[in-house]
């Protein structure tokens, strides 16, 4: 009864947050200003090799050959009749992206379909992808049942999220889901239940299945359980990621077995290693490139690298402001809470070096990747801000203001580079 009591409450705790003008204020301007940075920085700018990749594996095209709207809508519409769209996405998503991205493809589709196969339609769907992550975002990083300003503003200055708001990629639809089952997860830790976790699990495959690399959620969400987590809750989390752990490797084969689907992920590593020499991307993993590598993912997922401005070397010192912060948030260290959203960063710069010492490579250290963690940072930052120096000193409130401003610098300067 109690828990009953419990959940009840924090319903009702939701739905005044998520109902306040404030909110709903702030979500319709979000909405203008993302419709605003689409239409006019997004819709007219052709599409990049790794959009066209997307865009024509959802047409069921293998090709990645320029081809124009109509053309697209052709092929699109010529895969419909026949009755062969799922299997010819399925054989081009090997052919173009080396069976990643799987979810998102099928979802392109079926959007295409519905809006169309033009350049600004397209880049429509991971812009309203962005939309649906800003209250999901908030969720995660609310303060009693105020609106948190601060981390809302985070979400639409950050370059990163501008980026990949109006790019035809898989990142905003893996962070959609990431979003989601990490507040699954946080409902299960108060109320466990079966079907609380097959839908946790759902929403980690899809994550999964939308981008490879977002098994660092899980990872995450296991750390905190092994760290943090009661005995009877590690025995628990231990036998349910183990039991879905078999259930996607089987899935794996059985696709495998079909489709070589396996050996098409083994190509993608040894296509990086073949294009190592002339990639822009391409390091070798030594101590110095996985420090900067670090730095570089840790500044812009707190949003002040300014990343287009300066090289990375200039603009590392910007991590003393978010920094800052963190460092003032002395009630909040104190906090179990703190403890949980401590594990991301430490989580994520253990993953990062392990994959890239695995891949021969630095290339994992392409900020695309963390797109997947990056609201994860904004909400600590945020979680930081309000329970650091006091919310109505003038010097946190001057250090949120600046950290928002070389924000929004940062992703002007994105625009107009671009």
């Amino acid at each position: 009864m109690a828990e009953q009591t419990s959940e009840l409450s924090t319903s009702a705790q939701l739905k005044s947050f998520f109902g306040q003008k404030s909110f709903v204020l702030g979500m319709l301007a979000a909405a203008v200003l993302i419709g605003f940075r689409l239409l006019f920085f997004g819709g007219d700018k052709p599409l990049w090799i790794d959009e066209r990749a997307s865009v024509h594996t959802a047409c069921g095209d293998s090709s990645l050959a320029y081809r124009s709207a109509s053309d697209l809508e052709a092929i699109l519409e010529g895969n419909l009749s026949k009755g062969q769209l799922i299997s010819k996405i399925f054989e081009s998503n090997i052919q173009n992206d080396r069976a990643n991205a799987l979810l998102y493809d099928y979802m392109l589709s079926v959007w295409m379909q519905v809006f169309g196969t033009s350049i600004l339609s397209c880049r429509a769907f991971s812009a309203l992808l962005f939309l649906l992550c800003i209250p999901l975002v908030l969720h995660l990083g609310q303060k009693e049942k105020r609106f948190p300003l601060f981390l809302f503003l985070l979400l639409l200055a950050n370059s990163l999220l501008c980026r990949y708001s109006m790019e035809c990629r898989t990142y905003m639809l893996c962070t959609f889901f990431g979003l989601l089952a990490s507040i699954r997860f946080q409902a299960l830790r108060v109320r466990p239940t079966w079907s609380g976790l097959l839908l946790y699990f759902l929403l980690l495959a899809a994550a999964f299945f939308s981008h490879y690399l977002s098994v660092l959620i899980l990872a995450w969400h296991a750390a905190v359980i092994l760290m943090f987590g009661s005995r009877r809750e590690k025995v628990q989390a231990s036998l349910s990621y183990a039991v879905f752990s078999v259930l996607i490797l089987v899935l794996i084969l059985l696709l495998d077995s079909k489709t070589g689907f396996i050996k098409s992920i083994l190509l993608a590593k040894q296509g990086i290693a073949e294009r190592a020499s002339t990639s822009i991307h391409f390091l070798p993993p030594s101590p110095l490139n996985l420090i900067k590598g670090l730095v570089q993912v840790f500044s812009q997922a707190l949003g002040s690298s300014l990343q287009y401005l300066f090289q990375i070397r200039y603009f590392a010192v910007l991590l003393i402001l978010p920094l800052w912060l963190i460092l003032k948030a002395r009630p909040f260290f104190r906090e179990a809470g703190f403890k949980t959203w401590l594990t991301l960063p430490v989580v994520h710069a253990l993953f990062l070096c392990v994959i890239a010492l695995l891949s021969g490579s630095t290339t994992i250290f392409q900020l695309c990747y963390a797109m997947f963690v990056l609201p994860y940072y904004l909400v600590l930052l945020q979680k930081c801000a309000y329970s650091g120096a006091g919310a109505k000193q003038a010097s946190v409130y001057l250090m949120q203001g600046s950290i928002v401003l070389i924000s929004c610098a940062d992703s002007l300067a994105y625009l107009l580079k671009h």
